[in-house]
């Protein structure tokens, strides 16, 4: 049985906490927030025994590991605190404001010995879990091209109020939040990634305070970028908007023996060679059910709870059995990081006109 204190009670609230509730070897004591409304209310919702507007009061309540799931400016300072007192660490993604902090993130656990992981929950999801394993199994030879398009809508209603999600000095913006998973997912079937091209946009420039004011709006909501793979794969990735009508995630991996598509993380296709794609089958071991209930009893919460659910499981094996953990790691977040600095700096240094020699 491991203890764990929450930083944050948004994520926490939906996913973290009644994922905490269902593992039979987890037991959650503590909560911390911003607002000390909602780090009570948090508590009392999920019989928490302490809630505090410090993360140094949170830490005092000793617990054996801390989830963070707060905005992203707060990970770096979050992370660092915890690991120095012996606390192992699972934080959202990204993982930091710039892979500088990661890197420091990073460091420190090695040093310090704790398991320290990202929540890179969606490796889990039945699909993307089977994909891995045929890549493995060599069902696609060597990767040669890959893509991946969809577009969400979460963010396209201007009058959505303005959060540190639209503030890109807190880690705020679209790139962060789902390319994140992209990249991670990416390079987990082809390999590192060599070079990247790209840009992002903010449609949505203005959004109203709560106050009855507008409120610039500097994170983007829109991204697009190319990808060279260390091993001369080319990518496209598109998926690049939260504020689009919604278009259901389409991820093709081609190879020189195979092609692999991911159809809304809800069907597998396949193909060996000149045959034409059509369903594979997903093992019954790969299945997300929580809790011995069944899909519909987690319509909203299955696509976040149930693999985040996994990732806890072996988070919490490494931690309390002292194993070598085999999930997402801070090495992961590091490397994903990278990727999305890359990204950053192509988009800075500006798009090149057709005209421009």
């Amino acid at each position: 049985m491991l203890k764990f204190a929450v930083a944050g009670t948004g994520f926490a609230k939906k996913v973290v906490l009644p994922a905490l509730a269902r593992h039979p070897r987890a037991r959650a004591t503590a909560i911390s927030s911003g607002r000390e409304d909602r780090a009570r209310e948090t508590a009392a919702e999920f019989d928490l025994e302490h809630y505090t507007t410090s993360f140094e009061d949170l830490l005092d309540t000793e617990p054996d590991a801390v989830i963070i799931t707060t905005p992203t400016d707060l990970h770096r300072p979050m992370a660092l605190a915890a690991i120095e007192r012996g606390i192992h660490v699972l934080c959202e993604k990204p993982m930091a404001l710039d892979s500088r902090e990661a890197e420091e993130m990073y460091r420190a656990a090695e040093s310090a010995g704790v398991v320290a992981a990202i929540d890179f929950e969606f490796r889990y999801l039945p699909v993307r879990a089977r994909m891995t394993e045929l890549v493995e199994d060599g069902f696609l030879g060597e990767i040669t091209v890959v893509s991946l398009s969809g577009f969400t809508p979460h963010r396209s209603d201007p009058n959505s109020p303005w959060s540190w999600w639209s503030d890109a000095a807190r880690g705020g913006g679209a790139l962060g939040a789902s390319a994140s998973h992209f990249i991670d997912a990416l390079m987990g079937w082809c390999g590192p990634i060599e070079r990247v091209a790209g840009g992002l946009e903010t449609v949505i420039r203005e959004r109203p305070d709560g106050d009855g004011n507008m409120r610039r709006v500097d994170s983007d909501d829109s991204y697009a970028f190319s990808i060279r793979f260390s091993n001369g794969a080319l990518g496209n990735l598109v998926y690049g908007s939260a504020v689009a009508h919604p278009q259901p995630l389409r991820i093709a991996l081609h190879g020189t023996e195979g092609t692999l598509v991911d159809v809304g993380d809800e069907e597998l296709l396949g193909a060996r060679r000149d045959e034409t794609l059509a369903p594979l089958e997903i093992p019954e071991r790969l299945r997300l059910i929580p809790g011995g209930g069944s899909e519909g009893d987690l319509e909203d919460s299955y696509w976040l709870e149930a693999p985040f659910l996994r990732l806890l499981d072996r988070f919490i094996s490494a931690a309390a059995d002292v194993r070598a953990y085999d999930g997402p790691s801070f090495e992961d977040g590091l490397r994903v990081q990278r990727v999305l600095d890359a990204v950053r700096m192509s988009h800075a240094s500006g798009w090149i006109a057709p005209s421009d020699r």
